[in-house]
């Protein structure tokens, strides 16, 4: 009877013991997956916030990212896989990507697009219908061929574009319906028409661009005040404004570079350290100066560049080390200087000159 006991007791105390190492090892469990989710939010949060604001040196930015992707590996290579946390992976690695895209180190910016496009190609298999999967993978593809047309891969970055639309026209087709899908579909075929006029296919550029400032602006119809679909419409009227004057229809060409002008100045007005939104101003000042040169509207032309100019100046002066805003500045410079000169301001347009010879001579320094 003892010995019944005691090893009745001996299997309470085991019981007891197992119960407490489940409990234990359940709450290391939702302990990993919370750091995990948390690490996963801070790159998306980082790589957002750090992409477009200026006065933020670009390898301070890289570092910040490095060190902050070493804990979300190990974190993820600690722990057991879930369709959530995935999904949360699969977003940090695009945001990472964008950012590496805009930092131009396209090698870390394709390992890391590709890693989310392989993320969401895996939950898509088991789950084709669910929003975040669809639009995840979409956008894998469509930011992986603008890393390889930034590497001169047109044929393969046109394959990527082509797969991303693919991909939402057939959810889109299936019924699944979420006005994200839609926005990054019009987004995609703002890319392929980019890619069609580089290759001098004026008349599928016009309809995919046509067809993006569509969809755009019926998204736009219920979000009148969303800042990346007001954007987006700026860049779709730039795009045809430049296929228009690449056609001489200098008419048309006014009207949307006009458009996509006020569009862009309101959105840097209403968002001043946003240096996407700022460049997008200068380079929508500066198509509209040079349809008016074209028109001969001189006065215009020099109001326009001389917008655009200031704009391109203060983004140099944030940060002396990009060279495409100081590139823009000495284009901003050469442009100034046509338009006195064009106007018989000759010293005014020799002073623009000289001022364009001395950036372009210190970017090959």
């Amino acid at each position: 009877l003892v010995l019944a006991a005691l090893a009745g007791w001996q299997w309470h105390l085991s019981t007891v013991a197992g119960h407490e190492a489940e409990r234990q090892r359940d709450r290391a469990e939702r302990a990993l997956k919370a750091a995990t989710a948390t690490a996963d939010g801070l790159i998306f949060d980082l790589a957002q916030k750090f992409r477009n604001v200026s006065g933020v040196p670009k390898p301070v930015v890289r570092a910040i990212l490095d060190q902050a992707r070493r804990l979300q590996e190990q974190l993820i290579d600690a722990g057991e896989k879930n369709a959530d946390l995935g999904a949360d992976h699969g977003a940090a690695l695009g945001e990472s990507a964008e950012t590496e895209l805009v930092l131009g180190d396209l090698a870390k910016a394709l390992d890391q697009a590709t890693k989310s496009r392989d993320v969401y190609a895996d939950l898509t298999r088991s789950a084709p219908d669910v929003v975040k999967h669809v639009h995840g993978l979409a956008s894998g593809d469509a930011l992986i061929g603008r890393i390889l047309a930034r590497y001169g891969r047109a044929d393969a970055a046109e394959a990527a574009r082509a797969r991303a639309e693919a991909t939402l026209e057939a959810a889109i087709g299936r019924g699944v319906a979420d006005p994200r899908l839609p926005q990054l579909l019009a987004t995609i075929r703002e890319d392929r028409g980019v890619a069609a006029r580089e290759r001098d296919d004026r008349a599928a550029a016009l309809a995919f661009f046509r067809s993006g400032l569509d969809l755009t602006a019926a998204l736009l119809r219920d979000r009148p005040d969303d800042m990346a679909l007001r954007h987006n419409l700026a860049v779709a009227h730039r795009n045809l404004g430049d296929v228009e004057l690449d056609a001489g229809d200098l008419a048309a060409a006014d009207a949307d570079f006009t458009q996509a002008s006020d569009i862009a100045a309101r959105l840097a007005r209403e968002n001043p350290e946003n240096t996407l939104l700022l460049r997008d101003f200068t380079l929508s000042r500066e198509r509209l100066g040079e349809t008016l040169m074209k028109t001969r509207d001189f006065a215009g032309a020099l109001a326009a560049f001389v917008d655009g100019e200031a704009t391109a100046l203060r983004l140099s002066a944030s940060d002396p080390a990009d060279l495409d805003w100081r590139y823009d500045v000495a284009i901003g410079h050469r442009e100034i200087g046509d338009a006195r000169q064009a106007l018989g301001d000759l010293p005014g347009a020799a002073e623009a000159f000289r001022a364009a010879i001395a950036v372009d001579l210190d970017l090959v320094a």
